[in-house]
């Protein structure tokens, strides 16, 4: 599978959550390709976030949320401490970054 096909399984996946056991397929199979440049490992992040808001639980990347005042608002962080961190080492832009390429101020 091309980056384009991993590219089009990740938008069906992003958007349809509940296809559970499709969700938990492709997270994993993108999970085993994290790195080797098969998928775009950012998309692995926003798969990670939804999966736990839907969970109940805390973001981990800051991929779901919303534009507020010109600034990108990501509910419910695990740990902001370390969200810089473990954005930029998934591929993701700081969330600085986002917000200036995203939110209109």
């Amino acid at each position: 599978m091309g980056v384009d096909a991993h590219r089009a399984a990740f938008l069906i996946t992003q958007h349809n959550p509940n296809d559970k056991s499709f969700f938990k397929y492709y997270m994993n199979h993108m999970k085993s390709k994290l790195g080797t440049g098969a998928v775009t490992d950012k998309y692995y992040a926003f798969l990670v976030d939804r999966r736990n808001l839907l969970r109940g639980k805390k973001q981990i990347y800051g991929t779901q949320g919303k534009c507020e005042n010109g600034e990108w608002v990501a509910p419910n962080i695990e740990n902001t401490l370390l969200l810089p961190f473990l954005r930029k080492d998934i591929g993701l832009l700081s969330i600085k970054e986002f917000s200036d390429t995203i939110c209109i101020r």
